[in-house]
């Protein structure tokens, strides 16, 4: 009986993973999650350019920690933003507007797959941002698990909330994160 659950739940999971690594298919759904980081790469970067104008980037009402989170995880969003299909296609733009195609491939070489050049500022920026948004991810685990437990609010505002959710999903979706999950995936269903 639990082999032939095993069996199904596997077969299933082939499937899965055969449909996302079509040709068509996951191209389509990196840009759709690119654009997704590009539109909150841009609210983060408003939402920080805000925060320091009115004064309120860093509250002396919060731990120290806290503060540090949080401006973790908008530069954590502003860098996967970079880093996505439509964030490089514009980074690489203005680069080369400024800096010269050939001055640029000289630096830093083409922009091949991680395997083959790691050292590329925009795998480099992927996965510095994905780092720095692991500690907001934790601290929104920990929260959600706190008011699951307590009758009592979090205490977070609805801008800090949001701050913490668009941060869970771009490390989620980063391009670290999906890569290392279908590698995954193709190691156990071997």
């Amino acid at each position: 009986m639990l082999n032939t659950v095993n069996i199904r739940i596997t077969s299933v999971l082939k499937e899965v993973q055969k449909f996302l690594n079509n040709p068509v298919v996951k191209p389509t759904i990196k840009k759709i999650i690119g654009i997704a980081n590009v539109i909150f790469g841009i609210w983060a970067v408003y939402d920080l350019i805000d925060s320091a104008r009115r004064g309120t980037l860093w509250s002396n009402k919060k731990e120290t920690l806290i503060n540090v989170i949080e401006i973790s995880a908008r530069v954590s969003v502003i860098g996967l933003a970079l880093s996505t299909w439509p964030g490089s296609v514009l980074v690489g733009r203005v680069a080369t507007a400024i800096f010269g195609d050939k001055l640029l491939l000289s630096w830093f070489g083409p922009n091949l797959n991680f395997a083959t050049t790691p050292w590329h500022p925009r795998h480099v920026v992927s996965i510095v941002s994905v780092a720095m948004g692991v500690p907001a991810l934790v601290y929104e685990v920990y929260l959600g698990v706190k008011s699951f437990f307590s009758d009592s609010k979090t205490g977070s505002t609805l801008k800090e909330r949001v701050l913490y959710v668009i941060n869970t999903f771009n490390v989620l979706t980063s391009r670290a994160a999906l890569h290392c999950g279908n590698a995954l995936m193709r190691r156990i269903l071997v």
